[in-house]
């Protein structure tokens, strides 16, 4: 059993105790990260400071991120958040200490302002048991209104104890918060369990939890239309997972998982003036998914095999709770229950799964793994969404290293998903699609310094539809790529080494004629990318330059290419502008960096960026009146250019 507690003594303890098993320490740490990827930007800075004694702890952190993206080189959808907290705890007596919790919540996207500090202290009656209670006070501010009032909090945990064969580790969490029309509560219990006997062992986790968030901003699209009233939005949760190890013979293992979750979502609404009773919908919406996977495992010389079936049951149950009075909520009324009747349904899954290792001697692993399923979903008589899934994956992998310096794999997978549609009138929906990948490798060091590895890939994905209407064009599709990608490693000495990739791809997507196995051509795209980098290592120290080089030929059914035309005698010039099948050229080159610098301790700063120049050009299979051919062709030669500077930074600092 001093096992099993060690296992139980790593679930989260709720509080914050002086003197914890990291012992005295002090401390101040961060990140900031910055990453921008084309026109998008985001970043964050996260820093905190700690200091632990045997007499106290103390803790103080921020976290604020942001984003936004570039439209027209103005910034759009800013989106700043902020949190800031406070925590501390200072032991008074053996068995007391006075706590201190603090946030501070700023969010823009939402223009939430909220703010609490509470106070309070822990009695520890034994070693590893605490309770605490907390008082303190809460100003929220929504939709421009502020409320304040008294916040109460109740933290609770208990080491691990036996009852019987059990061990059972127990903690709870509770927050109540009246800022007056609103309230806040916050309710969390969870208990840890562990039966550890001769050749069998249980191990358990079952969370209670109970959420109320009050608002003036409408949650559900309901009630998005009113205003004065009060949104509040009660969760209740229930979630329970367990893992049973057992035996079933001398060679064959078991491990049987379960888990359930249920929720219950209540939304009620509160007027804060007379007469919008009847135009405010109060819902609840249940949630429950109950999952069973069994396993048994064979591990006995070279084979390692492992075999189960997975069985999930889920549904979601949405009702209407309030009643309109006034002919006009009657019909509103109406109207929204078909709505929510429409959200809900209920789904089953079951699956057969199975995978086996085959080490053959030292030189030769062969994996193959395969899975069956099948997804019933079931939809009330007025949504026509009803469906079952058949769907099975079959996979073979192989790799063998004929020496130190050769060696070879393969991959062969193959995947099929039978889509069925219950209802007539979506029955020619129901489709069958399959995809097949074969992915060939060879690895190859035919010197000390140097190590190559080239790897295939042919790939074919098929949609076909069960039926086929008369009159109507057919929806089968077909896409099929083939991709070939080398790199090499050259060791120029102990600090330097270049590395060089190139690839190919090309995809063909075309309409499938099933039945005769071919197809109409509809789109090929063609890339090329390529890239060669001088890295230096230096210890810890890596420091990475090079180029990129990318192209990309995609085929369009309609393009459209604007020129500039001049009459007789310098006249105005005239735009004129031409539509047909073409060709896209994209080509994307610039440098490439990435730089590691460990500075010292868990201090490092990483960087990694491509500076990426663009330039895109499109040309018409088509034939220009003489007259205008040669602007024509210009307008094709010219590329429109943007540039692009992607960089992602990150830097880590802990004292």
């Amino acid at each position: 059993m001093k096992d099993a507690g060690a296992v139980l003594a790593q679930s989260p303890q709720p509080g914050f105790v002086p003197g914890s098993a990291s012992g005295p320490g002090l401390g101040l740490s961060g990140e900031a990260r910055f990453r921008r990827q084309l026109d998008s930007f985001f970043w964050t800075y996260s820093g905190a400071f700690e200091q632990t004694t045997e007499s106290f702890s103390f803790e103080l952190g921020n976290v604020f991120n942001s984003r936004f993206y570039l439209l027209r080189g103005e910034p759009q959808n800013i989106q700043d958040e902020n949190i800031a907290r406070l925590n501390g705890a200072f032991r008074v007596h053996e068995q007391g200490a006075l706590l201190l919790e603090s946030r501070s919540v700023r969010i823009t996207s939402t223009n939430l302002r909220q703010d609490w500090a509470m106070a309070g202290a822990a009695w520890m009656p034994l070693e590893g048991y605490e309770i605490a209670g907390l008082a303190g006070f809460m100003q929220d501010e929504r939709s421009g209104i502020r409320d304040e009032g008294l916040l109460l909090g109740l933290r609770a945990s208990s080491a691990p104890f036996e009852a019987g064969d059990f061990l059972l580790q127990a903690r709870l969490h509770a927050d109540y918060a009246d800022i007056s029309p609103r309230t806040f509560q916050n309710w969390r219990l969870g208990t840890s369990s562990l039966l550890d006997i001769e050749n069998f062992r249980l191990e358990a986790e079952v969370g209670l939890a109970r959420n109320i968030r009050d608002s003036y901003q409408a949650s559900s699209f309901f009630n998005r239309e009113q205003t004065d009233f009060i949104e509040s939005v009660r969760n209740d949760t229930t979630d329970v997972v367990a893992t049973a190890f057992f035996p079933i013979s001398e060679l064959i293992q078991a491990r049987v998982d379960f888990s359930t979750l249920l929720n219950v979502r209540t939304v009620r609404n509160q007027a804060l003036v007379d007469g919008i009773e009847d135009e405010l919908f109060d819902t609840q919406i249940n949630r429950q998914l109950y999952t069973i996977r069994f396993e048994g495992r064979y591990n006995e010389g070279p084979a390692d095999v492992r075999a189960g079936f997975l069985y999930s049951i889920g549904s979601r149950q949405a009702r209407l709770l309030s009643r309109g009075e006034s002919l006009a909520s009657v019909e509103t009324e109406r109207q929204r229950t078909d709505i929510l009747i429409n959200s809900n349904f209920e789904q089953q899954r079951f699956e057969l799964f199975g995978t086996a290792f085959l080490q053959a001697g030292r030189a030769n692993t062969t994996q193959l793994s395969g899975r069956v399923s099948i997804f019933n979903y079931d939809t009330p008589e007025i949504n026509r969404d009803d469906r079952d899934e058949l769907f099975w994956q079959l996979l073979l992998s192989n790799r063998h290293r004929f020496s130190d310096q050769f060696s070879l794999s393969m991959l062969l997978a193959g995947e099929a998903t039978h889509t069925v549609y219950l209802f007539s009138e979506r029955s020619i929906e129901n489709n069958w699609r399959r995809s097949l990948r074969f992915a060939p490798a060879v690895e190859w060091a035919p010197a000390p310094w140097l190590r190559t590895r080239h790897q295939f890939l042919v790939r074919a994905n098929y949609t076909v539809d069960d039926f086929q209407l008369p009159g109507r064009p057919n929806n089968d599709q077909a896409s099929r790529e083939f991709r070939v990608q080398s790199e090499a490693e050259v060791r120029l000495d102990r600090e330097w080494e270049a590395s060089l990739s190139v690839s190919r791809s090309e995809l063909r997507i075309g309409r499938l004629l099933w039945s005769e196995f071919r197809e109409i051509p509809t789109d090929t795209l063609i890339t090329w990318d390529s890239r060669a980098v001088l890295t230096h290592q230096s210890g810890a120290l890596r420091t990475s330059v090079g180029l990129r080089y990318f192209v990309k030929f995609d085929y369009l059914p309609r393009a459209t290419v604007n020129a500039e035309t001049f009459g007789p005698d310098d006249a105005a010039p005239v735009n004129r502008s031409r539509t047909a099948p073409g060709r896209q050229t994209t080509i994307q080159w610039g440098p490439v960096v990435e730089m590691r610098l460990p500075l010292y301790a868990r201090n490092e700063l990483y960087v990694n960026g491509w500076y990426q120049l663009q330039s895109v050009r499109q040309r018409l299979y088509t034939e220009y009146p003489e007259e205008f051919r040669e602007a024509f062709r210009a307008a094709e030669s010219r590329a429109r250019r943007t540039t692009y500077p992607n960089v992602e930074i990150i830097a880590r600092f802990r004292f």
